[in-house]
């Protein structure tokens, strides 16, 4: 029984040698997970903290890139409305513009006609006119010179007379 007893005792120390190297083992692994553990809290505070960091840069950018598209479309509104104001500027004196270019042809067309019967009658009265008797005032008293070829001496009343000019 003895031998047996060593026999257990043998395997026990056996199993006992082999836990303990096992054991060793472990804590070498948990060490160096822990080492590990440590390594990569560290990374991942710093790496962290870099993100974080970076996260408040883009938070500012996007804030500040809001800012700029609200005053940009702020800025789109009022060209638009001094886009809106002009066109209709536009449209408004070029409208005026034609209708000054219309009533211009116009008035040009009526003066122009105007002139026409005007010369018309210029050419009449000048016609009319260049065989009238020129009428002549000296000291007061009416004169009329005579056109040749038109006296007349055998009226009634005594003095030279002309032929009547124009007849009504």
């Amino acid at each position: 029984m003895t031998q047996s007893i060593q026999h257990y005792e043998e395997r026990f120390q056996d199993r006992v040698d082999e836990l303990l190297f096992l054991e060793n083992k472990v804590e070498d692994h948990i060490k160096s997970l822990a080492n590990m553990n440590e390594h990569y809290r560290k990374v991942y505070e710093a790496v962290t903290k870099d993100i974080s960091q970076k996260m408040i840069g883009v938070n500012e950018s996007l804030k500040k890139i809001n800012e700029a598209s609200e005053k940009i479309a702020d800025y789109m509104g009022s060209c638009e409305k001094h886009a809106n104001r002009t066109r209709k500027v536009f449209m408004t004196t070029l409208g005026s513009c034609v209708l000054a270019v219309a009533l211009t042809l116009w008035w040009s067309h009526h003066v122009k006609v105007n002139l026409a019967d005007a010369e018309k009658e210029v050419s009449y009265l000048s016609a009319l006119l260049k065989q009238a008797p020129v009428l002549t005032s000296v000291d007061g008293k009416p004169y009329v010179r005579i056109v040749a070829g038109t006296e007349v001496d055998d009226l009634q009343e005594e003095g030279l007379y002309a032929e009547e000019w124009h007849k009504k």
